[in-house]
């Protein structure tokens, strides 16, 4: 029998209904990561997903922090099997070692050597959370290093930087990876996020080693975040403690079923007023307008930035990985962004159908015909049509389209 070529793997999805156990409300939940790269748990490539941006590799399940809203929880790969909750205890989620994984991610087509954005944790777990978790964050990000890679890392956190790791990561960054670091914290109220911690903690020593800081100002929801006195202290006590951020990257509450089982099946709290629009975030236009008065108050001259892939963009100074600056015009536009980045975004020339033909077969995705390229959106037709694909499949494309060359 031959192998399963890892195109078709990764456009694989399994769904299963399972029943809420407060309402017996049915729910479609994934048997895997979301944009898992191959959803056969013998598989290395099991602990690896397309995320936004970025290739996610993810080798534990279960967190301390037990935020009410996370999105793990959409998929079974990573719940407790009998009370189907996320543990509050990291655990490893594979028999398969840190090698094992990046071994077989470097042979994936998808993978592009000192191309590819690498993100740790993003589908699991607090990728900084204290002992075995910090220690595998960095020894991810050093096999790649010993391998000779120089692919970017970005790490989204709620615990701050562990400061005893600052030489281990100026080694990282000196090697030449540029490691982004999202401090991820929208002061939400003990009930939504249970754990209450400095999440700005140690910025100096992150910037001492070579990291680009964003604070990722999210998720702002109704009801939780977003009342002005709240907001405004939320600037406040973020200016006396984030002092040197390269960034602010506000952001809404996104739905999904994974999420809304967590908040209101799991936690038995109400799901703020959201339109139930699998994974977009959105924020009303009152509260977009005080985010950039109180940025501006606050955090005078910092780029404040609507969408998280723009922060790779700048740090990197590339091109917008999801072509934000065509798809999302009134995002790119209300976006404080610099203007060398505007002008690097706006260089940005689409590929004609036979270059991005090229471009995905160089990825494994050769038998996708591509037919069209918008020439101002950017959106690509093709046969099969994406929309019938996964996310991981639609967002390599998307990645292949946006790229400079």
């Amino acid at each position: 029998m031959s192998e399963i070529p890892h195109a078709e793997r990764a456009n694989t999805e399994v769904f299963v209904t399972i029943e809420g156990p407060r309402t017996g409300k049915p729910f479609e939940m994934r048997t895997s990561t979301y944009g898992v790269l191959d959803p056969d748990p013998e598989s290395p490539l099991s602990c690896v997903s397309v995320a936004n941006s970025s290739l996610s590799i993810d080798i534990w399940k279960g967190c301390a922090w037990q935020c009410s809203y996370c999105h793990v929880q959409g998929g079974l790969q990573d719940l407790d099997q009998d009370t189907l909750t996320m543990p509050n205890r990291p655990m490893k989620r594979s028999p398969f070692e840190i090698s094992d994984i990046i071994d077989a991610l470097e042979s994936h087509p998808f993978f592009e050597p000192d191309v590819s954005v690498i993100s740790i944790g993003t589908a699991s777990t607090e990728p900084f959370a204290r002992g075995p978790v910090s220690e595998s964050t960095f020894e991810i990000m050093e096999y790649f290093k010993d391998k000779g890679y120089k692919n970017p890392f970005w790490i989204v956190t709620k615990a701050g930087f562990p400061a005893e790791y600052e030489e281990r990561l100026a080694e990282i960054t000196a090697h030449g990876s540029q490691v982004m670091v999202s401090v991820c914290w929208a002061n939400n109220p003990k009930h939504i996020e249970p754990v209450q911690t400095n999440r700005f903690r140690n910025i100096d020593a992150m910037k001492r080693a070579g990291a680009t800081v964003g604070w990722y100002l999210r998720p702002l929801a109704e009801g939780w975040s977003t009342e002005p006195e709240h907001l405004t202290e939320t600037f406040r006590l973020a200016a006396e403690n984030g002092a040197g951020l390269d960034m602010i990257v506000p952001g809404g509450l996104r739905w999904t079923e994974g999420i809304e089982y967590g908040v209101e099946e799991i936690r038995g709290l109400e799901m703020p007023d959201i339109p139930h629009d699998d994974n977009v975030k959105e924020l009303s236009d009152e509260t977009w307008e005080l985010i950039d008065k109180l940025c501006a108050e606050y955090f005078p001259g910092t780029p404040v930035l609507r969408k998280s892939s723009c922060s790779l963009s700048n740090m990197l100074e590339l091109p917008n990985h999801n072509l934000v600056q065509r798809k999302n015009v009134d995002m790119c536009q209300a976006s404080a962004c610099p203007a060398s980045q505007r002008e690097i975004c706006a260089s940005h020339e689409l590929p004609s159908v036979e270059v991005l033909q090229g471009r995905l077969a160089q990825v494994g995705l050769g038998h996708i015909t591509v037919e069209h390229v918008d020439p101002e959106t950017g959106n690509v037709q093709t046969q099969p049509p994406l929309d019938t694909m996964t996310f991981a499949l639609q967002h390599i494309t998307e990645i292949q389209t946006a790229r400079n060359s």
